[in-house]
């Protein structure tokens, strides 16, 4: 059985405005009544003794609406201790990856590392045209 936790943290590239908007479609309430219950700054409890498999599917659903849900292994945990605690943002094919400022991010990424590959090539054959590997230093 898990403990379903959300802190009020959003996933990247999610306004807060959006999420709210979101979440009350999820949940069935206003958005008022989602901005103050969710986004008060306390860590809220969703829902408790629930089955992985619901657990699993309330993350993803969270996850879709922009928000991430914590989920704590309540058997082993015994009450409020918890032993496990799963969370994580969703996978490159979810909503999230799906927004364009991830997608920009992401895409920034994959070109600072290309660059640096080839700033580190470039580095690399420049030393051994100078002086390859093979020489000694002059005795």
């Amino acid at each position: 059985m898990y403990t379903l936790i959300f802190s009020g943290e959003l996933i990247t590239g999610f306004a807060r405005d959006q999420v709210i908007d979101n979440l009350a479609a999820l949940l069935e309430q206003s958005q008022q009544e989602v901005g103050r219950n969710l986004f008060s700054g306390e860590t809220v409890v969703i829902s408790s003794h629930v089955p992985e498999e619901a657990a699993i599917q309330w993350r993803r659903d969270f996850a879709d609406a922009g928000a991430v849900l914590i989920m704590t292994d309540t058997e082993q945990g015994g009450g409020s201790r918890y032993q496990r605690v799963i969370t994580e943002e969703p996978s490159l094919g979810s909503l999230a990856a799906q927004v364009p400022s991830a997608r920009r991010r992401t895409r920034g990424y994959a070109w600072m590392g290309l660059l640096m590959l080839g700033l580190i090539a470039l580095v690399v054959m420049v030393l051994s045209l100078s002086r390859p590997l093979w020489q000694t230093a002059g005795l």
